[in-house]
């Protein structure tokens, strides 16, 4: 298993198009698993690489979501990568990242 180490005492702020600046403190969060004991990525590193790779220039995802922007920030900062993240608050439908299409 491998784990992003979450530095000590630091914030993660980021200006989010619709909730503004959004401060995270990484002294209350946990270092998390990247790769599980299996080899396999987690959610989290498969996510920001394939966002990467597809060039993906702004994320917009549901407000269930904003717990793992702090890390996802740092993933994107420790790979030399930019982002631009909106949370929206959740709805009824989600909507597919792939088709566009509400399920």
């Amino acid at each position: 298993m491998i784990r992003f180490k979450m530095p000590d005492n630091n914030e993660v702020r980021v200006i989010d198009l619709i909730r503004g600046e959004v401060t995270f403190h990484t002294a209350l969060l946990d270092d998390k698993v990247l790769f599980k004991a299996d080899g396999l990525p987690t959610y989290h590193l498969a996510n920001v690489t394939d966002d990467y790779l597809m060039e993906i220039t702004h994320v917009i995802r549901g407000e269930e979501w904003l717990p793992s922007l702090p890390l996802h920030v740092l993933l994107y900062r420790a790979l030399g990568w930019e982002m631009s993240c909106q949370n929206l608050p959740t709805s009824r439908l989600s909507l597919n990242q792939r088709t566009g299409q509400a399920q």
